[in-house]
């Protein structure tokens, strides 16, 4: 008796990667309107990380990208780039930047004390 899977998420030319499926998602899906001219960044539970206003410059019109704590990550010319900048100040904010290095990987402490002991 063979076990037939069938496919939970179809695709649309017959594609078998995730990547593929979600390359349609951008960070302007996360940009919720709350006024006109002004859009809240939200995470998926309702986590605020950012904001995306509407703004004048002398004679220029753009949008200015602000991050949870409201410090300033840019002004940008349209909508899109300036929640994809947004987004990717919250992407750096969540990773793990101090942490140190497994000491066996390549480049590790461990292997460089091993090569000046070579040398």
């Amino acid at each position: 008796m063979s076990v037939r899977r069938r496919n939970l998420m179809p695709c649309r030319a017959g594609c078998s990667d995730l990547r593929s499926i979600m390359g349609d998602w951008h960070p302007i899906l996360a940009a919720v309107e709350y006024e006109p001219g002004h859009w809240r960044m939200v995470a998926q539970y309702d986590e605020l990380y950012g904001e995306v206003a509407f703004v004048r410059r002398g004679d220029e019109l753009g949008y200015r990208g602000d991050d949870a704590n409201g410090q300033l990550v840019g002004y940008y010319r349209t909508l899109s780039a300036a929640c994809m900048a947004v987004h990717r100040v919250w992407l750096r904010y969540r990773g793990a930047s101090e942490t140190p290095r497994y000491p066996y990987a390549p480049g590790g402490q461990q292997q460089q004390q091993q090569q000046q002991i070579m040398l």
